[in-house]
């Protein structure tokens, strides 16, 4: 209810456009509600996995706004990954997708989900740790000097 009630208030003042902006958070919002209304089993037979990837998008999402603002880039908040989400809640939504492909395409999501938060976890701590010139989890031990290429 404080949640509708501030959206509101915050489409009174600042219009329409501010929605673009929450579309994201919005859709991991709704989006589990209607899959689970279309679907009334699916967190029966997959809690964990329904967790996981609710859990990785969000994570996706907030890790990504907190590097932006770090490095003073413009946050997209339309996500790639929010793709597979839309067209899964949709095709459950609509009846088309049902049983063993559900379940399938759920742990397969959850899987591209969980690789794809790795490999940018890893490339910006690398990344990161290479701009400070210090380890990761070590800032005692030296780091080696790179020879500058002329």
């Amino acid at each position: 209810q404080e949640a509708c009630i501030k959206g509101f208030a915050m489409i009174r003042k600042y219009g329409l456009g501010c929605l673009k902006d929450m579309f994201p958070m919005i859709t991991l919002c709704v989006a589990p509600l209607l899959i689970g209304y279309a679907d009334t089993t699916i967190l029966q037979r997959h809690p964990r996995v329904c967790l996981h990837v609710i859990a990785a998008l969000f994570v996706e999402a907030v890790t990504q706004l907190m590097l932006d603002h770090m490095t003073s880039r413009p946050y997209r908040a339309i996500r790639p990954l929010f793709v597979p989400l839309l067209v899964f809640t949709a095709l459950i939504w609509f009846g088309l997708l049902e049983g063993q492909m559900t379940d399938e395409l759920l742990i397969s999501y959850q899987a591209v989900l969980v690789v794809h938060l790795l490999m940018k976890f890893s490339v910006v701590i690398h990344e990161i740790c290479d701009l400070l010139q210090i380890w990761c989890f070590d800032i005692v031990t030296k780091y080696p000097k790179k020879k500058k290429v002329l």
